[in-house]
């Protein structure tokens, strides 16, 4: 049975508006903007690529065997962080991209296929292309400080991501099999929750966070051609469309150290300066005001562990051509897409903080 996510959506968002409204008076900070730049690397065991392990070494006539499960394939983060803050008001924004390593380190890209109606085996090989993955991220969330130099943020947001890569598949020589040309894509949106924890120890600070998702709609769509081929019947061509609606469910947890690397600050002295002729007193002297521009950069590391399980619903795709290997492909569609699926994220990031602040 699917379970209701969205029951925990109100009750969220009263828990983190009367958190706010017991801090009482807010802090008088001037605003402060922060931008960080990093580079982060570390591997994705995705179930977008299950399926296409699963289905397109699916042959004709027969099963797969001797296919291994895969481990996860190298990605490589760029992002860029831009934050607001406003007395104990925070407000986030977050693009980032992933690089697959092409071609990945999958070890499963080739396997054997046994025809029961020959008793052959044949080979097949398969090459990924074209991946990609986006992601943004939009928050606002509210800063509570302690004396003992710890503090949270809670953050609520959306969260935007969407994958997609294209995949070949070809039978080897001496045996039949199947040609399949595809491309895949996934996305989904969440409503998110996320909160920050930080301590200053020494130079530097530590901060934990752990996210989860409250509510997180999505689906998972792909299209291609497939070319069957058997000695019995020659070559047969199979065009296949599917979409299969998704909820996620979405765990986080980043822990990061920041160590500061320059402290600048700029004063504007009072100076004095003539008063203006129509004032009283006119000729004597009045200071102006005095600012303080402040600046300072950071670097920071990060270890950054994702879960997610996808739970599927709603399939729906028609096909053209063999109606037999049509047949196949809708029962192959069924066990493969329908069932739930979880991913595995893990990444190590190193970047940089620039903030300003009066």
């Amino acid at each position: 049975m699917e379970p209701k996510r969205t029951s925990q959506v109100p009750g969220t968002i009263l828990t983190f508006l009367l958190l706010i409204a017991a801090t009482g008076s807010a802090r008088a900070v001037g605003p402060t903007a922060e931008m960080e730049l990093s580079l982060g690397m570390g591997g994705l065991k995705s179930s977008l690529l299950d399926v296409y392990r699963s289905r397109e070494r699916f042959p004709g006539t027969g099963e797969v065997v001797g296919i291994e499960n895969a481990g996860p394939i190298t990605i490589y983060e760029p992002a860029l962080l831009y934050q607001l803050s406003w007395k104990s008001w925070k407000a986030r924004f977050r693009l980032s991209g992933e690089v697959y390593d092409s071609p990945p380190n999958d070890r499963s890209n080739q396997g054997a296929v046994w025809h029961p109606d020959t008793a052959l085996f044949s080979a097949q090989t398969g090459t990924l292309s074209n991946m990609a993955a986006y992601q943004g991220e939009a928050a606002i969330g509210y800063e509570f400080r302690s004396k003992e130099g710890w503090n949270f943020t809670p953050f609520l947001g959306s969260r935007f991501r969407q994958e997609d890569f294209g995949y070949e598949s070809f039978s080897l020589p001496a045996g039949p099999g199947v040609f399949a040309f595809r491309s895949y894509e996934r996305k989904w949106i969440s409503f998110h929750m996320w909160i920050l924890f930080a301590y200053n120890v020494g130079p530097f600070e530590i901060q934990i966070e752990p996210g989860w998702s409250l509510w997180t709609p999505g689906y998972l769509r792909g299209s291609g051609t497939s070319f069957d081929f058997a000695f019995e019947s020659g070559l047969t061509a199979l065009y296949e469309e599917f979409r299969v609606d998704t909820l996620a469910d979405v765990r986080s947890l980043e822990l990061r150290i920041v160590f500061p690397i320059t402290d600048v600050s700029s004063d504007s002295s009072a100076q004095p300066r003539p008063a203006p002729p129509s004032d009283p007193g006119s000729g004597s002297l009045r200071p102006h005001s005095t600012r303080t521009q402040k600046g300072n950069a950071s670097v920071f590391l990060s270890l950054k562990v994702e879960g997610i399980h996808f739970l599927a619903r709603d399939l729906n795709g028609f096909y053209f051509g063999s109606p037999e290997a049509g047949y196949r492909a809708l029962l192959r569609d069924a066990s493969v897409l329908e069932s739930d699926r979880h991913d595995l994220r893990f990444m190590l990031t190193f970047g940089m903080r620039f903030s300003t602040s009066e």
